[in-house]
């Protein structure tokens, strides 16, 4: 739990395609996108403990939902299906489907996320769901994309304080 310091931000970059988990457009989908800057990538990290465990949650800083687990399945491949993940809504301390556990993978920030002993998965390429991100089974292991780098999101200093007051021109037709 190291990488994921309570109330710090992140970003959530996928080790096989180095795109970044992104809050979609619409406020309820979560998909991969190769903008780094954008704050539809930072996600403050809350913890909580529960069943003598601590869990994460992903709070998405541009829409103020949580990374979360659809109850809805699609068919990823021809091979099998998974869940999808959206920003959903923390409503009760019993719910599950927005706690995370990271399991990591090597000592360079690298993580696996699950949740309801599922993993976070990139897509497969060539496929029409390319750029979605699932929930999946670990039976079925995609290596890399199932690995995702936690970048710091550092704090921006506060500017400094004026010493006095900017006049206001008052003459408008010089301005």
């Amino acid at each position: 739990m190291d990488f994921f310091p309570d109330r710090a931000f992140v970003r959530l970059r996928n080790r096989a395609y180095g795109t970044y988990l992104y809050a979609d457009d619409d406020g309820a989908g979560v998909i991969l996108k190769p903008q780094r800057g954008s704050l539809q990538t930072a996600w403050q990290v809350h913890r909580v403990w529960r069943h003598d465990r601590i869990y994460i949650l992903l709070h998405s800083a541009a829409y103020g939902r949580y990374l979360a687990v659809s109850r809805v399945t699609t068919w990823v491949d021809t091979r099998h299906h998974a869940n999808l993940t959206v920003q959903g809504v923390y409503e009760t301390p019993e719910q599950d489907d927005v706690l995370w556990e990271a399991a990591y993978v090597d000592n360079v920030h690298v993580v696996m996320l699950q949740a309801s002993h599922r993993l976070l998965r990139a897509s497969t390429q060539n496929t029409t769901f390319f750029r979605y991100v699932f929930v999946d089974h670990p039976g079925h292991y995609y290596g890399t994309m199932m690995h995702w780098t936690v970048e710091a999101i550092p704090a921006r200093p506060l500017p400094c304080p004026s010493a006095f007051p900017i006049p206001v021109p008052t003459d408008v037709s010089s301005v």
